[in-house]
């Protein structure tokens, strides 16, 4: 069974550590355990978090991947790139 040990070491506005330090150790063997670990140390730093830590695969994240256009940048031309519609709207890019 890993053992997992958390560590945050709180700083002042500068830089300098203000001597808090909040140590979490846990003992898990699977990744829901691991991840509801993960959140109460989250929240015993002081965060609030919402919602649910979870994994997302990337396909449903990013989308289905694509064909990237592998073609250097100083080969392509201006008529190559595309670009949005508001590339070109002068007014709005000041």
């Amino acid at each position: 069974m890993p053992k997992f040990t958390l560590i945050a070491e709180h700083t002042d506005l500068y830089g300098t550590p203000d001597g808090t330090k909040v140590n979490y150790e846990f003992h898990c063997d699977f990744l829901p355990e691991i991840l509801e670990h993960f959140d109460l140390f989250l929240k015993g730093c002081g965060f609030s978090p919402t919602g649910t830590l979870d994994y997302v695969p990337d396909e449903e994240y990013y989308g289905e991947p694509h064909e990237w256009n592998t073609t250097p940048d100083w080969e392509l031309s201006e008529d190559d790139i595309e670009h949005d519609k508001s590339y070109f709207d002068t007014e709005r890019n000041k």
